[in-house]
């Protein structure tokens, strides 16, 4: 019999689960999920479809990328904390040289790397990178590249809907909170909303019910481009008062948050 995978192992053989309103069938290994009403969870999240690593960069820049043997020693310090960081250890911060531009490393917490430099060092390429490393192993949990002046990727609109889009996908077991939350909460993703509340209900909860219920493969990463060309100003400091916030709560989660921006 095929086995399920990692983070499903506690569904194994188990028929019509009922989780929340959320049916799981698990048969033969195989898992078969059946939203609550019946939609599609990327049709009812509506998220942005170019922002994320995947996005066709001719397109959707920045078109960035890192060339074999450049960025070595920023991206194996990335891979290193996403990897090896003790939650308990205290923070820091470091400055390194690539290609003749300092950038500079910010960690407010073990659980945050805040990569920033100014506009040509860079980052964007380190994310990508870093986006593509972390997907190879499965535990790349979103990715986020803002860009000014491009409509709703340059927002924090959808932001919550996006990484909640990719979440679902890269770590199944998500997925049924995800549905929950939006089943229970319908107006969830209206603009009155707060992205502390979208975040909150769509993120950060069903990630944590998630690894509650499953064991995680290691640390899961999100990745975020870009956080200054985010023309919410209010909402990029929303979003970083909440972070802190929640990692100040929950020191165990195995989350990482890796951000670049420029020098502001």
């Amino acid at each position: 019999m095929a086995s399920s995978p990692p983070h499903l192992e506690i569904l194994s053989g188990a028929h019509g689960v009922q989780l929340g309103q959320q049916t799981i069938n698990v048969i033969a290994g195989n898992l078969n999920q059946h939203l609550s009403n019946g939609g599609d969870l990327t049709a009812r999240l509506n998220p942005i479809p170019d922002a994320s690593h995947t996005r066709d960069r001719k397109t959707s820049p920045p078109d960035s990328v890192c060339f074999p043997g450049t960025r070595e020693e920023v991206i194996t310090g990335i891979t290193t904390w996403a990897d090896e960081v003790d939650p308990a250890t205290g923070n820091g911060e470091g400055e390194i040289e690539a290609t003749g531009h300092a950038l500079l490393v910010y960690t407010p917490t073990p659980h945050i790397y805040w990569l920033h430099g100014f506009a040509g060092c860079g980052k964007s390429a380190v994310c990508l990178r870093i986006a593509d490393i972390f997907e190879e192993s499965g535990r790349l949990l979103a990715s986020y590249f803002f860009f000014r002046n491009a409509g709703e990727r340059s927002m924090m609109k959808k932001f919550a809907a996006t990484l909640a889009t990719q979440m679902a996908s890269a770590f199944p077991a998500t997925a049924p909170f995800i549905d929950v939350a939006l089943s229970a909460s319908p107006g969830i993703l209206n603009d009155r909303v707060s992205l502390t509340r979208q975040l909150e209900r769509l993120v950060y909860k069903p990630f944590q019910s998630a690894v509650n219920k499953s064991p995680a493969k290691g640390p899961f990463i999100i990745i975020i481009d870009g956080l200054d060309e985010c023309e919410d100003k209010r909402g990029v400091e929303e979003f970083i008062d909440q972070m802190l916030d929640f990692f100040e709560e929950h020191p165990d989660i195995p989350l990482r948050v890796f951000i670049a921006s420029r020098v502001e």
